[in-house]
């Protein structure tokens, strides 16, 4: 009796273990390129912004505050910018191999979108 309570258990761990699903790695939502250059300048952002804090901790003068906080600030519009552009490329290059005006129009819709918040901000 023992020895087919054994073979059941053994039985049900294996299914258990073999049952599991394998974890994908995430999807890459933009080109490698695209992310390196994003990742660079959001890093030289945040070699601003710890300027920023440390000159008001300092208590460094407003003008310099101001003009590295400007630096801040144009880093991350250029962030933006490459960001979107990186999008829009992947996004043109998918529709145009598979063109139909089916296609094409939400990508259109897209780049409206994204336009109008990329550009309302600045």
């Amino acid at each position: 009796m023992k020895k087919k309570s054994t073979e059941r258990f053994r039985k049900m761990k294996r299914t258990k273990t073999s049952s599991k699903k394998k974890v994908s790695e995430p999807q890459r939502v933009l080109p490698v390129v695209t992310e390196h250059e994003a990742l660079q300048r959001l890093k030289r952002a945040r070699g601003h912004l710890d300027k920023v804090i440390s000159m008001i901790e300092a208590g460094r003068g407003i003008a310099e505050i101001l003009q590295q906080l400007s630096a801040v600030i144009a880093a991350l519009g250029s962030c933006r910018s490459v960001l979107f552009s990186g999008h829009l490329k992947q996004k043109l290059r998918i529709a145009f191999r598979s063109a139909t005006d089916t296609s094409v129009d939400p990508l259109v819709d897209e780049i409206e979108k994204l336009s109008s918040r990329v550009f309302r901000s600045n």
